[in-house]
């Protein structure tokens, strides 16, 4: 089973960071993913391909990530949220969308692994209903 993992990150150095955490990660735990980044949030919203997972960084200029969220459940959206910042400020606003992990920027090499491991957990539960 090929999950389907969003980065969404306006800055190229954490989208790199999140990416290189997260196809390291796959590899170590037999995960196949099929990776796509994205520097707008817009972006997401225009090309939401049936994702699974969903790293989605909050402070970005065009649209917030919050803002993404937002729309992304207002339209249904079942996406796993994992939202990357380097603000501890937006965890309790994050909340309101019903994210599955918050990890802060500095964390990164530190919480992709565990946050991916148990994001597949919950892949597998979703598809098997």
């Amino acid at each position: 089973m090929v999950v389907k993992v969003a980065i969404c990150d306006d800055e190229q150095e954490s989208l790199e960071r999140v990416k290189n955490e997260l196809i390291k990660s796959a590899d170590e735990l037999e995960i196949e993913v099929e990776i796509h980044p994205y520097t707008d949030g817009r972006q997401v919203l225009e090309d939401e391909q049936n994702l699974d997972v969903l790293f989605l960084d909050i402070d970005m200029p065009m649209i917030s990530g919050l803002e993404v969220a937002r729309t992304l459940r207002e339209n249904g959206s079942e996406v796993i949220l994992i939202f990357i910042s380097a603000h501890e400020q937006y965890v309790f606003e994050s909340m309101e969308y019903q994210p599955f992990r918050y990890i802060r920027k500095e964390r990164i090499e530190a919480e992709v692994f565990h946050a991916l491991k148990s994001a597949y957990r919950k892949v597998i539960n979703l598809q098997s209903k």
